[in-house]
This record gives C-alpha cells, sequence and structure tokens, in this order.
C-alpha cells in the first residue's frame, strides 16, 4: 500500500499545480481579455505558468496512475476483504410447527420472491410472525453491511424452501456453511442444537438462560473462544440480587437498556473474534472441533443421562466409561437392583 500513498500524494501535487495555473491566469485577465489571447502573448504571465507547471502536474498525474496500478494487487486484496466484510442473517423461525405445504411456497417464491419478501396473511406471515417481519424490513432499510433473511417455513431443502435451493441442499449445509449461529433462548432446559456448527468453524452465541451453558463450561477450555454467552437478564443499576420487590419492578425502559448494553458488549466480542485470516480460520476450526467432540449428543448420554437414571434408582453414583462403538448397559445383578 506503500505505493498507493506515493500515487495519491502526487495526485495532489499535480492538482496544486494546476491550481496555481489557473490562479495565475485569472490574475492576469484582470477582466481585459480573455484567456486565449493572454496565451498568444508569448511572455504573459499566462504563458510562463502553462509552460512551466502544466508539464511537472501531467507528469505528476501520470506518476499517481502508474504508482497506484502497481500497487493494484494490494489494493485489490483490500477490496477483496471488505467485499466479505458483509453478512447474511438467515432466522430460521415458524409459529407453524409442521411447516408450509410445498405448493404454497412454490407459489410464494414465484408470486413475490418468498423468502427474501413476505406477505401479511397465510400461506404466508402469521400471528407473531407479521411483527417480526416488520422489523427485519426496518433494519434491512437502515443497515448498510448486513440484510436479514427471514425463512419461516421448516426446513432447508428444495422440497422444503423452494426452487431456489440446490437439489442436494440439506439442513447440515447452513451449519457447515455458517461462520456465526444465535441461539437466543428466552427459555431452554437443555439444548446443544446451537453448538452444532462449532466443528465447521462457527461462533456460537447463545443466551445465558439455555441449559447449555452449565455444558459449555464444564466441557470447553475456560480461554476458549468459539462460544460467546449473551447475559440478558443481568440486573439493571440500582437492583440488588436477590431483591424480588425491586425486580418486579423493573420496567421496559429498563429491560430494553440491559438488553442493549449486553448486544453491544457481544457485538464487539463478535467482531472480535471472527477470523480474519486462512490461518485464523483453520485455529477456529481446529478449536471449535475439539470442543464439539467434548458436546456431543453420545457425552450427554454417557456423562448425565445414565449417571442421573442411576442417581434416581439406585441413590449412587455409576461411573461409566466412553465406548467407541456401542452404549453400556447394566450387568445381570445392577438390573436386577434396578428393577
Amino acid at each position: 500500500m506503500r505505493r498507493t500513498a506515493w500515487g495519491l500524494l502526487a495526485m495532489v501535487g499535480s492538482l496544486t499545480l494546476g491550481t496555481v495555473v489557473a490562479a495565475g491566469s485569472l490574475i492576469a485577465m484582470r477582466g481585459r481579455m480573455d484567456t486565449a489571447q493572454l496565451a498568444a502573448q508569448p511572455l504573459s504571465l499566462t504563458t510562463i505558468l502553462v509552460a512551466c507547471l502544466d508539464p511537472p502536474a501531467i507528469v505528476l498525474e501520470i506518476a499517481a496512475i502508474v504508482l497506484i496500478v502497481l500497487d493494484s494487487g494490494q489494493v485489490g486484496g483490500a477490496h477483496r476483504r471488505l467485499s466479505r466484510a458483509a453478512a447474511v442473517l438467515y432466522v430460521l423461525s415458524t409459529i407453524i410447527p409442521a411447516g408450509r405445504p410445498v405448493e404454497d411456497v412454490l407459489h410464494m417464491e414465484k408470486e413475490y420472491g418468498w423468502p427474501v419478501v413476505h406477505r401479511k396473511g397465510a400461506p404466508d406471515l402469521v400471528s407473531h410472525e407479521i411483527s417480526f417481519y416488520q422489523a427485519v424490513v426496518a433494519f434491512n432499510r437502515l443497515a448498510q453491511a448486513a440484510r436479514i433473511v427471514f425463512v419461516n417455513q421448516f426446513g432447508w431443502s428444495r422440497d422444503r424452501c423452494g426452487e431456489r435451493m440446490p437439489a442436494d441442499m440439506a439442513f447440515t449445509d447452513i451449519r457447515k456453511g455458517s461462520d456465526l449461529e444465535f441461539g437466543q433462548s428466552i427459555y431452554e432446559p437443555f439444548g446443544i442444537a446451537q453448538m452444532e456448527p462449532l466443528g465447521s468453524g462457527a461462533l456460537c452465541v447463545v443466551s445465558n438462560v439455555c441449559g447449555c451453558v452449565g455444558f459449555v463450561h464444564r466441557a470447553a477450555p475456560s480461554d476458549q473462544r468459539n462460544i460467546i454467552v449473551a447475559d440478558y437478564t443481568r440486573l439493571p443499576p440500582g437492583v440488588a440480587k436477590g431483591d424480588y420487590r425491586a425486580a418486579l419492578g423493573i420496567g421496559q425502559a429498563q429491560r430494553d437498556a440491559v438488553e442493549a448494553t449486553n448486544a453491544q458488549r457481544v457485538a464487539a466480542e463478535i467482531l472480535a473474534r471472527l477470523p480474519h485470516t486462512t490461518e485464523a480460520m483453520a485455529r477456529t476450526i481446529e478449536e471449535g472441533y475439539h470442543i464439539s467432540q467434548d458436546m456431543s449428543w453420545e457425552v450427554v448420554a454417557l456423562d448425565y443421562l445414565l449417571p442421573g437414571l442411576k442417581r434416581g434408582l439406585t441413590g449412587s453414583d455409576l461411573q461409566i466409561s466412553r465406548p467407541t462403538t456401542y452404549l453400556p448397559r447394566l450387568d445381570e445383578g445392577e438390573e436386577k437392583e434396578a428393577s
């Protein structure tokens, strides 16, 4: 980028010399004659300025262009990095658990470009989807480097989401291709689906009320950078922990302030942790893969479910090693005891 800096400096010099020529011409005219008449005089101020300053100005301008072109590889790289500094947030959420019939999806897609564009009323937006899409539209109008696409359909394949989906698209593809996954639950006893993209190098942002947060603290290293926990239940200033009367008096304005403050913190962490180089991406994938191996459903069953069942049935802890090809089962004596 050093050549570009020198090129810009040369361009400034060229413009400066051109300005001096123009100013000298205006001074020389003094309202008596036009520039052409002055230029016809062999020793006029205009001809002297043009003769002395125009050639250096042209040389500087050519030099500026050459220097910037020579640096085009680096400039192009910068432009490519800037062009990648954009995001599309796909929101997969529907008020209809079974999803829309594919016939309706194909009709909406052809008629008005669903799911990028929506219309109020069945088979499209219903209930809370309407107000959410209004917020999406408002965001997209203001955002410069990000867009939200609201997919109010269950599934992520051509037979569920329309003809613009590749024929072999599957739900796992969006997890593999994501740089960031949000799981902003307002209540969820236990769920690790938000962690599934870890193995593909994505960052995962979950809310602190999700039951998997305790799982994260136990399974992931304390210095891990792949999972971000958003704490939207933090009490506002002036409300002491345990003071339920003060907590009940928290209004919408206070809740909005808490949410905005923590959202800014989470956004800053996301920007700091997203990989910007190939090497950083490789590290993110490797670290995410190792974390995901300790947060699989097999680990949930072996380290949590079965020991919990054992404690509930016998009142004692059950130590289970992790097999590679099968799940452990109680021996004959333990089966009789359990029964």
